[in-house]
């Protein structure tokens, strides 16, 4: 029997089969799935894409210039500027610097001089320096570095028979004065040349008007700082000094330990002993002229040299020495006065940068002072550097400094006055 809608039924089961659910649309399927978030649009992965972009470009850029623009100006720009100012040649064999580290390295530097009439032009030879710079300079707006180290140095000086030198180009000239050196103003920037290493260094100077030549070899040096404001790091390296001077070795070291930060001063004495100091042969060489004239002396000389740099103060620096001389003869420039003495004995100190020397004992012994009929008060005025129109000149550093002497002894002195007839003599002086 069919059913109300024409099926035969298989099975003799008639009971009413469960309806199957409905199936689903492919539209209600789509209807249903979960929401996928957005995607960025183009301005947004252009800005991601730029950022870094920029970044990786003034980083290479940083490392380009300093890899390579700064030695190359180094070595081209370099030697043309040193001309221009000292009238010597610069040559380096070659630059190179590390901006990671911010390390230079120069490798074989020469300074010649001009000079055809001269046999021998080489003045200096250094085999390679290397210079770590601190990346604080940045911000101090300065020149600031941790550490400095010279290697196989030789440095030729030749003294003229006019007394003037193959070096004087880069010497300050005479507007120039110590405390220019060491000032910031004067120089237009400040600097702090930290941890200074010198290994390997030999001086030969030749004095052409005695014919004369020294020589300091195996010159080893280590200076904890040299700077014209204060900056201080956390490490610094021990003082000393050793070299063979004609023949005889000298040696200085410090005891005192510079590493250690625990008190906000950081400072390091060093002593210096020099035995048979011939005075008329030394004097000469200084930088200025004394007015007084050396005519014989011998001198045993210690001198500690005491130099501190704090956080909160200045460079300090300071000597003080103990000297005794033998057999002595001292003259004013005219030699109208001469000073003879069996023995001189000075203690005191000298601060350079303060422009002070104190004598605590001024010791003769046996004084011998003679005075010629000649003698006036020019002579006198003589006996004292002269001030010069010129501030910034040595002899007005020296006539600016102010003298101390607290104790002042003659033994058995004795005083003689030329008249041009009969002596006049006083002895027995206390």
């Amino acid at each position: 029997m069919t059913d109300l809608y024409g099926n035969i039924p298989i099975s003799g089961n008639t009971s009413k089969q469960p309806d199957t659910p409905p199936k689903r649309s492919i539209k209600e399927d789509k209807s249903t799935k979960k929401a996928e978030p957005l995607k960025p649009d183009s301005k947004s992965k252009t800005i991601y894409l730029v950022i870094p972009g920029i970044f990786l470009f003034l980083v290479a850029s940083y490392y380009g210039l300093a890899s390579f623009v700064f030695p190359l100006y180094l070595e081209k720009k370099l030697p043309d500027i040193f001309l221009k100012e000292t009238g010597l040649s610069l040559s380096l064999g070659s630059a190179q610097f590390n901006p990671l580290n911010s390390t230079l390295v120069v490798q074989n530097l020469n300074i010649d001089s001009l000079n055809t009439a001269s046999e021998d032009n080489d003045i200096l030879d250094i085999g390679n320096i290397v210079i770590d710079f601190d990346l604080a300079s940045i911000w101090e707006r300065a020149i600031i570095t941790e550490a400095i180290h010279i290697n196989a140095f030789q440095l030729n000086v030749l003294r003229y028979h006019d007394n003037s030198y193959n070096v004087s180009n880069l010497l300050p000239d005479s507007e120039q004065t110590i405390t220019k050196l060491l000032n910031s103003n004067a120089l237009g920037y400040p600097y702090s040349f930290n941890n200074l290493a010198v290994d390997g260094g030999t001086i030969i100077f030749n004095d052409m008007s005695t014919s004369t030549v020294h020589r300091v070899e195996q010159l080893q040096l280590r200076l904890p700082t040299l700077a014209n404001f204060s900056y201080a790091l956390d490490d610094y390296v021990q003082p000393e000094f050793s070299a063979i001077i004609n023949g005889s070795p000298l040696k200085l070291t410090s005891g005192d330990n510079l590493t250690q930060t625990t008190s906000e001063q950081q400072a390091t004495r060093l002593t210096l002993d020099l035995q048979s100091v011939d005075l008329p042969l030394y004097a000469n060489y200084l930088p200025f002229q004394l007015p007084i004239v050396v005519k014989a002396g011998k001198a045993e000389i210690q001198t500690e040299i005491s130099f501190q740099n704090s956080k909160d103060s200045n460079f300090q620096l300071n000597f003080d020495f103990q000297a005794q001389i033998i057999d002595g003869m001292f003259t004013s420039r005219d030699e109208t006065l001469i000073l003879n003495t069996t023995s001189l004995r000075l203690e005191g100190a000298v601060a350079p940068l303060d422009r002070q020397i104190s004598l605590e004992n001024l010791l003769l012994q046996d004084p011998l002072v003679t005075v010629n009929n000649s003698f006036s008060a020019t002579t006198v005025d003589s006996l004292f550097f002269k001030r010069q129109d010129n501030d910034e000149t040595i002899d007005n550093y020296l006539h600016s400094t102010k003298l101390a002497i607290n104790l002042l002894i003659a033994d058995n002195g004795k005083v003689v006055l030329k008249t041009g007839e009969a002596d006049r003599t006083f002895d027995q002086i206390q």
